[in-house]
C-alpha cells in the first residue's frame, strides 16, 4: 500500500470487458478530465489511450488503477506495465466491491460505478503493483503446474482402469 496521491495526479480507472473496456481519467482538483469512455480491448483501444494519457498527464505521471477480472485485464495490465513502468495497480473484485459499498453502490454494478471506485482506492493509495517480469513468470509456474496436475489425475485414472481390468 502506498501513500494518497497527490491532488493533481492523473488517475486513470479501466474496468476490463470482453470487447471494450470502460475508462475515466480524473484528477482530485479537477475531476473528470475527460468524459468518461470506452475503448476497443484491442490495439487501437490501447494506442487511443495511450495518446489521451500523454496529453493529459501531469509530471508525476499518471497511475492506472485496473479492475481484475479473470484474464480479462492480463493483456492490457503487461503494455500499460511497459509502456508507463510502476503506474499500474491492480485491484481484485472484492476490494472493487467493497469501494462501490463505500460509495453508497454497492448492490448496483456498473463499469462507471466500478470506475468510481477504482479511482477511490486509487487516490487512497491502495492496490497491488504489478511487476511484469515476475507477474508473468508465476502466471506461467502456475499455468505449468495444473498442466502437471491434469496429467497426474489422466495417468491416475488410466492406472486404475488397468487395474481393475486385472
Amino acid at each position: 500500500m502506498q501513500g494518497s496521491l497527490p491532488t493533481a495526479t492523473l488517475v486513470v480507472a479501466i474496468d476490463p470487458g470482453k470487447a471494450r473496456n470502460r475508462v475515466w481519467l480524473s484528477t482530485d482538483a479537477s475531476g473528470l478530465v475527460v468524459e468518461p469512455l470506452s475503448v476497443p480491448v484491442l490495439r487501437s483501444g490501447l494506442d487511443e489511450l495511450d495518446a489521451l494519457v500523454r496529453r493529459h498527464s501531469p509530471d508525476g505521471g499518471p497511475i492506472f488503477a485496473v479492475g481484475a477480472t479473470g484474464a480479462l485485464h492480463r493483456g492490457w495490465v503487461a503494455e500499460l506495465n511497459r509502456r508507463f513502468p510502476q503506474a499500474v495497480r491492480v485491484f481484485a473484485p472484492s476490494e472493487t466491491a467493497a469501494a462501490r459499498a463505500q460509495l453508497g453502490s454497492r448492490r448496483f454494478k456498473t463499469d462507471d460505478r466500478d470506475c468510481a471506485a477504482l479511482t477511490n482506492l486509487a487516490r487512497q493509495g491502495q492496490g497491488r503493483s504489478v511487476p511484469a517480469d515476475d507477474h508473468e513468470a508465476l502466471l506461467a509456474a502456475v499455468r505449468h503446474r495444473r498442466g502437471l496436475v491434469a496429467e497426474r489425475k489422466a495417468a491416475q485414472q488410466r492406472l486404475h482402469d488397468q487395474v481393475n481390468a486385472l
